[in-house]
């Protein structure tokens, strides 16, 4: 057995003062320190199999070896924390991550807004939106029709139509799937001038409206 492969087994299983005694000393930590170079794949596949201390356990594991791990590494167990509703492990990790130098992505602050989203905390999502345009990155567009969703559910269309126009304003192109979100949302919340209003002006664009737009605007 290769001392790659046995430091491997050990990490997966969570024994990582194991692994670590193999490397002290070892004329072969070099051959050990190869395998880092896919850890974040490995560091994935434990936070999706929910052991997120394991994971832990191997980012520490590669750091004490001078592997920094990078930031889909640090993606994958923020995205774990914000899936288990763990918002305040996750923004620990947020700042771990700044602290030793790697730069947060699109990815990282999707899944914190998702997070606190998730957990009915508007405020801190809307902050790391600003956070997110502060840093020069643009949310996707499935992070847009969630807070915009929300803000309807909540009964708080007036924010959601904010949302919209700040989403153009940021240079977001206009699509069919948000559209039918507000229009939805300000239905439900019974504001149907707002609603036609907007119905109005997706006509006049000439854009081919969908089945599904069509279906709010006839129920």
């Amino acid at each position: 057995m290769t001392l790659t492969t046995l430091v491997n087994g050990l990490c997966t299983e969570g024994n990582v003062a194991q692994a670590l005694s193999h490397c002290k000393g070892s004329s072969k930590v070099c051959e050990a320190l190869d395998l880092f170079s896919g850890m974040s794949g490995k560091v994935d596949n434990l936070c999706n199999e929910r052991m997120i201390s394991r994971a832990k356990s191997v980012t520490g594991f590669m750091a004490y070896n001078g592997l920094e791990p990078d930031v889909v590494t640090y993606n994958s167990v923020i995205n774990a924390h914000c899936l288990r509703n763990q918002m305040k492990d996750a923004m620990k990790v947020f700042g771990f991550m700044i602290h030793n130098g790697c730069l947060p992505d699109v990815v990282t602050y999707n899944s914190l807004i998702h997070g606190w989203f998730k957990i009915r905390k508007m405020d801190k999502a809307i902050y790391l939106l600003g956070e997110t345009f502060n840093v020069g990155l643009n949310p996707e567009v499935f992070t847009w029709n969630t807070l915009i969703g929300g803000f309807c559910k909540a009964g708080n269309p007036v924010a959601a139509k904010e949302l919209y126009f700040t989403m153009h304003k940021y240079g977001q192109l206009l699509n069919l799937l948000t559209c039918a979100v507000l229009l939805d949302g300000l239905f439900k919340c019974h504001f149907h001038a707002e609603a036609i209003s907007l119905f109005r002006k997706l006509e006049k664009m000439n854009l081919a409206l969908d089945i599904k737009i069509c279906n709010i605007m006839l129920n």
